[in-house]
């Protein structure tokens, strides 16, 4: 009987922190620099490389303003909006609201991280590629 409530105490400890694991802190992508040569691409060509990339994540980019772009994912169950902010020289994407998604004010489940991170990298490639054909 003793071992049977060592397995259940040891299971459940194990549960709880698994369930942990799951949420990390926010990762904002703040001012991050447009490389060099896409420098010389307009606002207009910027806002679009930004909206094709999201597109291409499933992100529904809408424009909020010069500059500024509100961006939704829904996934399954989930939802993510964020805030991207852009000039000839850097972006940012800032953590706006979620649904489903665990957020506690600081941290929030590493799924949304990992969203966050792959629209930054593709961002990064598609303002370099665009920059590389005017060249």
């Amino acid at each position: 009987m003793r071992n049977l409530q060592y397995l259940v105490a040891i299971f459940v400890s194990f549960a709880v922190l698994s369930a942990c694991t799951r949420d990390a802190p926010i990762y904002n992508v703040n001012s991050h620099p447009v490389p060099q040569p896409a420098q010389a691409l307009s606002l207009t060509e910027i806002k679009n490389i930004i909206m094709l990339a999201g597109a291409d994540r499933g992100w529904v980019m809408e424009e909020q303003g010069q500059g500024r772009l509100a961006g939704t994912l829904l996934v399954r169950t989930h939802t993510a909006k964020v805030d991207v902010q852009y000039s000839q020289t850097e972006y940012s994407i800032q953590y706006k609201d979620s649904d489903n998604l665990r957020y506690t004010g600081s941290t929030i489940h590493r799924n949304y991280n990992k969203w966050i991170m792959k629209l930054e990298q593709d961002i990064e490639r598609d303002l370099q590629r665009k920059a590389l054909q005017r060249q």
